[in-house]
């Protein structure tokens, strides 16, 4: 399967949201391309946040 869409989402001091912003990318990416190959890439953008959360899917 090949690379459709590939989503940079650059995130700075979003401790509290990006959790849920992810969800809501990952939740469309797969309503719209449910069969194609999509990443959604999120980027620390030099957050000075304590809590540095990754998610690999």
């Amino acid at each position: 399967m090949s690379l459709l869409l590939s989503i940079v989402m650059p995130a700075y001091n979003e401790e509290e949201v990006i959790e849920t912003v992810v969800k809501q990318w990952t939740d469309l990416l797969t309503r719209q391309f449910p069969t194609e190959n999509t990443r959604l890439i999120v980027v620390n953008d030099g957050s000075r946040t304590k809590r540095v959360r990754f998610w690999i899917r």
